[in-house]
């Protein structure tokens, strides 16, 4: 008897949306995903034609990061964040086969300069 009730309550794509939308209702996540993000990045100029909403916001917490803590360099932190997430990986972080995870808290990338000394 239950599964004759959960069949008779299956409805298609078309149907739900008809009953659960009102008319002047907010989009949610529909008005996000319909975002274009600009032609070009406000920081640094680079074309963000072809990325979605989603990929421009995360480029622009790269700036916040380079800006923050590698004096602006995106290359630095690009390089730390793809070193830490490996780290991260490393099955077995006692044997050194791979980079130690190493906070993100210097200011301008001094704590990398001491290791390459």
């Amino acid at each position: 008897m239950v599964v004759e009730e959960r069949a008779s309550m299956t409805m298609t794509r078309a149907e739900a949306l008809a009953r659960g939308r009102r008319i002047g209702a907010p989009l949610g996540g529909r008005a996000v995903a319909k975002k274009k993000p600009p032609k070009v990045c406000p920081e640094c100029g680079l074309s963000m034609a072809g990325r979605s909403w989603h990929s421009y916001l995360g480029h622009l917490g790269l700036h916040g990061l380079a800006n923050a803590h590698f004096g602006g360099d995106l290359d630095a932190a690009q390089k730390r964040l793809r070193e830490n997430g490996l780290a991260r990986q490393d099955p077995a972080p006692r044997n050194g086969a791979w980079p130690r995870y190493r906070p993100v808290t210097s200011m301008n990338g001094e704590e990398e300069r001491e290791e390459e000394i």
